[in-house]
């Protein structure tokens, strides 16, 4: 059992800023400019069916985008419940509030709804066919019966339905425990969080498929699932190093999250570069190494050469992918200097947010293009900042006015003594 006896004696700063109250302006506007982005975007959209078309996969890909940050922020809360992790206790609240926009997002999915026959070409039941009519993908019965409209859209329902109850109960039970100071609900907390990393593998899993796999029905990947939620961890985390630096440099949060903490979080984000890299290429590699036509078929519209013997735009991006999101950070974050370094610890959490915004792009694209025009950036531009901006703003409603460091924590003094050897 963990010893959560309260020994430790290091207390909070008390005239530290523990609330969102100086930044609750600037988040404000960057949800308006979320809100007049997607009003650009959906007249856009209007402007024809290819234009229809266009909007509704840049929209899938902004959505995917902040779907993993709030999955990846939900899996950080449940790791560390699950280990009895002290030294994160207070960088954990930033991750629930982060998980506990999951409603919000929810609700951006049913667009997407509207969009369907776009995006899905498995859920016309009277037809499988992707953009040409002449080259049919043939499904088997029980892909069909899987990928229709009906039974798509009810599985999408129960993901969200479980990821809500999970990000709001953890939430909710540790800003509780802010009031009540009951350690009690800690361990109630440690109690349900190994069954829910379980439900969590599998209901993130399944969607992706659903998600993002379905756009090319007649594909499949077993570990296509582990490889969106590499990017999910990735991408949560640098979000929160992202959150903590915005704060201080305004103030929030300047004693109870340092350097210690940084470390941490640069070893995870640095932990997870190194296993994206690898469940990436073990991907590709099995799928080349036997070279089935329903496989292959994914990798060809994502990068081999065209029809007139040239790289295609998107081989490009395996390239960049390849660089940019797993050779060059694992270099640079590899020193230990970095990770306990505020400065270059946030470029890294940048750069790694946008690779992953690129790796999503390459992941759903191809199935819309086979290039991107500047129609289609202007309007991948416009679904990200308005979605990234209303999600952003909505999130910083869920925290409210409440410390963003769980005060009553029994495990509150290790995090605020705790030092990396």
């Amino acid at each position: 059992m963990a010893d959560w006896s309260g020994h430790h004696t290091t207390t909070l700063d008390p005239n530290e800023v523990r609330d969102l109250s100086p930044v609750r302006g600037f988040v404000g506007l960057k949800g308006v400019v979320g809100v007049v982005a997607m009003i650009v975007a959906i007249i856009l959209a209007l402007r024809g069916t290819e234009a229809t078309a266009r909007f509704f996969f840049a929209y899938l890909t902004a959505f995917a985008f902040v779907l993993s940050i709030s999955l990846g922020a939900l899996f950080f809360v449940l790791i560390q419940h699950v280990t009895s992790a002290g030294w994160s206790v207070t960088v954990r609240r930033v991750a629930e509030v982060l998980a506990a926009g999951i409603p919000f997002i929810a609700l951006m999915a049913i667009p997407l709804i509207f969009g369907i026959k776009y995006l899905y070409p498995g859920t016309a039941l009277d037809s499988f066919f992707r953009y040409d009519p002449e080259h049919p993908v043939h499904l088997s019965a029980l892909k069909i019966n899987w990928l229709s409209a009906p039974w798509l859209i009810t599985r999408l329902v129960i993901y969200f339905v479980v990821w809500i109850i999970m990000a709001r109960a953890y939430h909710r039970l540790s800003v509780k425990q802010d009031v009540s100071g009951d350690p009690q609900l800690s361990m109630r907390l440690k109690k349900f969080s190994a069954p829910c990393v379980i439900i969590f593998a599998l209901t993130v899993t399944f969607a992706s498929f659903d998600l993002f796999m379905a756009l090319d029905p007649q594909w499949f990947s077993t570990i296509f699932g582990v490889y969106f939620f590499a990017g999910c961890v990735v991408s949560s985390v640098g979000a929160m190093i992202l959150v903590f630096s915005a704060l201080q440099a305004r103030g929030v949060m300047a004693s109870s999250v340092n350097t210690e903490h940084y470390h941490d979080l640069g070893k995870l984000m640095f932990g997870f570069v190194f296993f994206w890299g690898y469940i990436a290429f073990s991907q590709f590699m099995l799928i080349w190494y036997a070279s089935l036509p329903e496989e292959v078929v994914w990798f060809h519209d994502r990068g081999a050469t065209t029809a007139a013997g040239g790289a295609n735009q998107w081989t490009n991006f395996i390239l960049v992918l390849l660089v940019g999101n797993f050779i060059l950070p694992f270099l640079g974050l590899l020193s230990r200097h970095v990770k306990r370094s505020r400065g270059p610890l946030t470029f890294w959490a940048i750069w790694l947010l946008i690779l992953h915004y690129i790796d999503l792009c390459w992941l759903i694209m191809p199935s819309f293009t086979e290039a991107l025009t500047a129609a289609d950036v202007t309007m991948m531009i416009l679904c990200l900042i308005g979605l990234g901006g209303i999600y952003l703003a909505l999130c910083a409603r869920v925290a409210g006015r409440r410390s963003l460091v769980p005060t009553q924590d029994p495990r509150l003094g290790e995090s605020l003594e705790f030092h990396n050897a």
